[in-house]
């Protein structure tokens, strides 16, 4: 009969019961001798989820099914968890705009003293030119200004960009979509220039 007959080894979760060919609900694990040829062995689970699978077995040769351990009920604590975990990554996400909003009065602000050392960079200059071009004093005075307006537009720049990244990047969670942005920091004549891309 050995040399006949096939062999089923199941292996299956404790406590589950299986069903393969003559034998029915028989404990885990479990060896059923059964004619050559394709067989059904269903688990039957603690829980209640049964699950099949279709196996082949030759005459005089053995076959083994194993079923996978089921994954464990999520509790009510676990859930708990994973809804306070999703509601402090929300409040964080949220607490960025106010950032970018005070990024953006910064750049303003930061502007506006890149506009007035501007003007008395040009008063400078003008004194610089009026003098036929021989008060030093004049000239350095107009030179320093305009670095330090130069320096004012850059950093007003940059505000304005982390200020725009952050708002707009929360905007953009709010609706669901991604918001990409890639700044770069490029010189030019007289300064730097800043580009970003939303």
């Amino acid at each position: 009969l050995e040399k006949t007959l096939g062999h089923i080894n199941v292996v299956a979760p404790r406590g589950g019961m299986v069903s393969v060919a003559h034998r029915e609900r028989v404990t885990a694990p479990v060896i059923v001798h059964v004619a050559p040829g394709d067989h059904d062995v269903t688990v039957f689970r603690v829980g209640g989820q049964t699950e099949t699978s279709k196996v082949t077995v030759a005459a005089g040769g053995t076959s083994e099914v194993a079923f996978a351990v089921e994954p464990p009920p999520q509790s009510a604590t676990s859930m708990a968890d994973s809804l306070t975990s999703g509601a402090s990554l929300a409040s964080t996400t949220h607490r960025r705009r106010p950032w970018g909003y005070a990024a953006l009065g910064t750049s303003v602000a930061l502007g506006g003293v890149a506009i007035y050392l501007g003007v008395q960079a040009l008063d400078a200059r003008d004194a610089y030119n009026h003098s036929g071009y021989i008060d030093l004093n004049a000239y350095n005075r107009a030179s320093t200004l305009r670095t330090w307006t130069n320096v004012f537009w850059v950093g007003a720049g940059l505000a304005a960009a982390a200020g725009a990244v952050l708002v707009l990047g929360d905007a953009g969670r709010d609706g669901g979509t991604t918001i990409s942005s890639r700044p770069a920091i490029s010189l030019a004549p007289g300064g730097a220039l800043l580009t970003t891309r939303f």
